[in-house]
């Protein structure tokens, strides 16, 4: 349980590297498909997800910024 506990804090304050989600990343599929396989192993649909063109962004800064750096999260999206 406490395992569990803090790899939940870990998560939501993780202040990650937004330039993973840019628009070099973005503009070419290989990087995007390379990006969504290293981070969503184990969540086959999520790592489906992430490989859309469209969504990666997204997916993308959700992954790089915890839910407590919203701020840094809404940055990335833009």
């Amino acid at each position: 349980m406490r395992i569990k506990l803090a790899a939940d804090l870990v998560k939501a304050y993780k202040k990650g590297d937004k330039t993973k989600c840019g628009t070099e990343v973005q503009n070419n599929q290989n990087s995007i498909n390379a990006y969504c396989d290293k981070m969503f192993v184990e969540d086959p649909a999520q790592n489906i997800a992430c490989k859309v063109k469209e969504d990666f962004c997204f997916i993308c800064c959700q992954s790089e910024f915890g839910s407590f750096r919203m701020s840094d999260r809404k940055e990335c999206i833009k």
